[in-house]
């Protein structure tokens, strides 16, 4: 999506996502580093660096003898630890080119563990995280599996079919990026300036509330998500009357 491909601002500013995960129990240090070369081997993003100097806009390069995914390994000392580690990985920047665009952060405790996904978000969304953090538990759990590559392709040409019209396409993408930007010229811009420090909201629900949610939304055909959205949606226009910016 677009919203996403515009997350990489420039070389030299960090948007990174950070997915977590609690596990009970002790992990050894070698099926987590198996673990990684399997999923670095899988996905073709995870072997990559972004070139930002040839070209009008930057793209991505396979680094043929690029180096594993790193481990930075942390002692851990209370629950709150996940939340500074977090913190503390919104600001790295992926900027060597022989280090894969991804971080594991281990947070390592005697019988229970947090282990968090550090990518920038230009190489990954909520759906990259979910399907990671799968695999990486399943190969834990299990570190014979062999996670099965999935075909590449070289240009979105490889998905339009053989009668596409680019010429008229061309024409309609270019009305729609006029349109934008004159949508973007009519917008009032805000003159205040957001110049405090990034932080985190951290809500959890109890165990019995969220499996109620969970029943009414298979009830109902409804993905908890899109519940969430609704229910964000309607506190913004609650508390914000007739102002809430559609939000």
């Amino acid at each position: 999506m677009m919203v996403e491909r515009i997350m990489y601002v420039d070389s030299k500013t960090p948007v990174n996502c950070v997915f977590t995960a609690k596990i009970n129990g002790k992990i050894p240090e070698e099926n987590i580093k198996t673990a990684l070369q399997k999923i670095q081997q899988k996905h073709p993003l995870l072997r990559v660096s972004i070139d930002h100097t040839s070209v009008k806009y930057p793209f991505f390069i396979e680094e043929k003898d690029i180096s594993p995914i790193p481990i930075r390994i942390v002692k851990r000392k209370t629950n709150q630890d996940w939340l500074q580690e977090s913190e503390n990985e919104w600001y790295r920047i992926f900027e060597n080119k022989k280090k894969p665009l991804a971080q594991l952060v281990w947070i390592r405790g005697e019988n229970v563990s947090e282990i968090l996904w550090v990518m920038p978000h230009c190489i990954c969304d909520g759906t990259t995280g979910v399907t990671l953090m799968k695999e990486l538990l399943a190969l834990l759990d299990d570190p014979s599996i062999e996670l099965e590559p999935y075909q590449t392709f070289n240009s979105v040409e490889d998905f339009l079919p053989a009668d596409f019209n680019f010429k008229k396409k061309k024409r309609k993408a270019g009305f729609y990026l006029i349109m934008a930007k004159l949508f973007f010229l009519m917008q009032r811009k805000s003159k205040t300036r957001n110049l405090g420090k990034n932080y985190a909201i951290h809500r959890k629900l109890d165990a019995e509330t969220t499996k109620k949610i969970i029943e009414k939304c298979k009830a109902n055909g409804v993905s908890v998500h899109a519940l969430l959205c609704s229910a964000f949606m309607q506190a913004f226009k609650d508390a914000k009357g007739k102002m809430p910016k559609e939000k």
